[in-house]
């Protein structure tokens, strides 16, 4: 077993035995707890008596193990709520110049967790605190001034943004007739995950199905696959049409019929955070259904990001969001690129020389209300965020760069509205990457 290989088994068993020992933990012990600190510290000088020793000595454990960085100070007061503060330790990082990395900054947009329908969903400090995060983390992301008042929140809502209508005859009512049968004979299951052993751990399963070549009929289609950039965020843009009408809807059925799996974590920070999760189907696409898709608009990807473009990584996540569905701000992580080994066994890194640097978001439907993609970026006005919101149209794809510090994107899945039936009240999408060649000096 190799050094690196080694340590990540040394985190993964540290981490299942914070687990253990979180379990251990009862809510009546911990609100013992609690009650016991309050007091404290209203009371100090109740700290100076013997009886009290073990306390002070676990309490300066505790302080002593706080982040003594400005970094490190920013993920304690994040993750106390201590929004001020975090904000403070984060104009000292910028002040310095120094740049989180990338799993920091993950994590600080989760804790802030601001996920929302309005502006009263989250208070003004967490946005605040996310303004403070993307400035310090990617001061390019700072954008022209935006004419106009001063608004009084620092949340700046814009008008959603689509690309320019599509030419000729489409039909969003193209639809296959599947019989269920015929479909479940064209999966397989390709690999399975319980709850507890996902990471994080899910109430639910996850089942990876392997679909057969040909089980989606892509002849269906005779677009022009074209590129927009989108306005006032860098290296974002939408290929539209990418997909026919009846390929979105054959997906969409195929995956109806194949069941979605709800998304609930089970434990840990994760189960208190806002978010409503989407249901989700795990499909691993075929070769021929992969790389149909990336041929129609490999020419309109950028070529080399640190390698050369490789495709489309074939672990597909199908997700459908119900009224109320929101994916919090978050910023994606990067993906190696999955498949097939020459056992037929699903490898989840598959390749070895391949790790994305783009989201692929295939929309399959628009008959909905709400459900845009909505992008936090600091405005040129400090402690004022602007969020745009993106609303392709069906058969399109957002693409936007993830995987690094630099660049990275901080956006929500937002709320899909309950129009009591007068549209189909849910959202559907596909999330995958674009995979690039990882150089040979830098391949671990």
């Amino acid at each position: 077993m190799g050094k690196l290989a080694k340590q990540k088994k040394r985190k993964l068993q540290q981490l299942e035995l914070n687990e253990n020992e979180i379990q251990e933990i009862s809510n009546e012990d911990l609100d013992t707890t609690i009650k016991t600190l309050a007091v404290l510290a209203k009371n100090e000088e109740l700290l100076q008596d013997k009886r009290f020793k073990q306390i002070r000595v676990y309490m300066h454990q505790l302080s002593n193990g706080k982040g003594q960085t400005a970094s490190g100070k920013v993920s304690d007061a994040l993750r106390d709520g201590r929004w001020r503060d975090a904000i403070h330790s984060l104009d000292e990082m910028r002040a310095r110049g120094q740049v989180p990395k990338l799993g920091a900054l993950q994590r600080w947009t989760r804790d802030c967790d601001a996920a929302g329908y309005d502006d009263n969903f989250a208070p003004p400090e967490v946005y605040l605190a996310l303004d403070a995060i993307l400035r310090t983390a990617d001061p390019k992301l700072v954008l022209a001034a935006n004419p106009g008042k001063q608004p009084s929140h620092p949340l700046r809502k814009h008008q959603p943004w689509s690309p320019p209508d599509k030419i000729g005859h489409w039909d969003p009512t193209e639809a296959p007739n599947l019989d269920p049968a015929a479909v479940k004979s064209k999966f397989k299951v390709i690999y399975k995950e319980s709850g507890p052993d996902r990471k994080p751990p899910n109430l639910h399963p996850m089942t990876l199905y392997l679909s057969e070549p040909g089980a989606v009929d892509m002849t269906q289609h005779n677009y022009t696959v074209k590129r927009f950039d989108v306005p006032y965020l860098p290296g974002a843009f939408v290929l539209q049409s990418v997909l026919s009408p009846f390929e979105c809807n054959t997906i969409i059925e195929m995956a109806q019929i194949m069941g979605f799996t709800p998304d609930t974590p089970a434990g840990g920070s994760a189960k208190d955070l806002k978010s409503v999760l989407a249901h989700n189907f795990f499909w691993l696409a075929d070769e021929e259904l992969n790389n149909t898709i990336y041929n129609r608009c490999k020419h309109l990807l950028p070529q080399v990001i640190g390698g050369d473009v490789a495709g489309l990584n074939a672990r597909w996540r199908v997700y459908r969001y119900t009224p109320g569905s929101i994916y919090r701000p978050h910023i994606d992580g990067a993906w190696p690129g999955s498949g097939v080994n020459k056992d037929g066994k699903y490898e989840y890194d598959n390749y070895g020389d391949r790790w994305s640097k783009l989201t692929f978001l295939i929309r399959l439907n628009d008959d909905f209300k709400g459900g845009a993609t909505t992008f936090f970026t600091p405005s040129v006005d400090v402690g004022y965020l602007d969020a745009r919101p993106i609303l392709p149209k069906m058969g399109d794809v957002l693409v936007f760069p993830h995987g690094d510090t630099e660049g990275s994107m901080l956006h929500e899945g937002s709320a899909v509205m309950d129009t009591l039936g007068l549209l189909r009240d849910a959202k559907y999408v596909i999330r995958t990457e674009v995979l690039y060649k990882i150089p040979h000096h830098v391949r671990k």
